[in-house]
């Protein structure tokens, strides 16, 4: 894949997500508040399987999606996740983003549902998107260079 394309993709996704972190902590019960830090604790505890992490980060998203209830937000975000992230998984790109930046993001998203911070929120998003861009492009790069050998 065009690794400026892929950069795209992934800003377009950051600033839907960070909206929707914004509007979900706003929104969010005390119930949905309770699942969405579960889904953290689990995500912080998560330390093997690339695949399951990109998994429960997709679920975490969808909660937010589904608690901020903007059904637009919720249909592009289902379609170019389909679209791209499975496709680049299934061509052996596997972006990693550090343990130690990872660890920072979700302390900071614990925080603002523990505090109901929608700004915390939506820059923890951001943090997370911005990580996984430099992460994408590197794989992406490494990739390309094992290709071309």
């Amino acid at each position: 894949p065009d690794p400026h394309l892929v950069d795209q993709f992934l800003e377009t996704c950051c600033a839907l997500a960070s909206l929707t972190a914004r509007s979900a902590v706003l929104k969010a019960s005390q119930n949905e508040l309770n699942q969405l830090h579960q889904t953290i604790v689990k995500l912080a505890k998560q330390t093997t399987g690339l695949e399951s992490i990109h998994q429960q980060w997709r679920h975490f998203l969808e909660m937010l999606g589904n608690i901020a209830d903007n059904l637009v937000v919720r249909f592009i975000n289902n379609d170019l996740r389909a679209q791209f992230i499975d496709y680049m998984m299934s061509l052996g790109i596997k972006p990693e983003i550090p343990r130690s930046l990872a660890a920072k993001t979700l302390k900071a998203l614990k925080t603002s549902i523990e505090t109901r911070d929608a700004e915390l929120a939506s820059a923890a998003v951001q943090s997370h998107f911005d990580q996984l861009r430099i992460a994408a492009a590197n794989a992406i790069e490494a990739r390309q260079a094992e290709h071309s050998r």
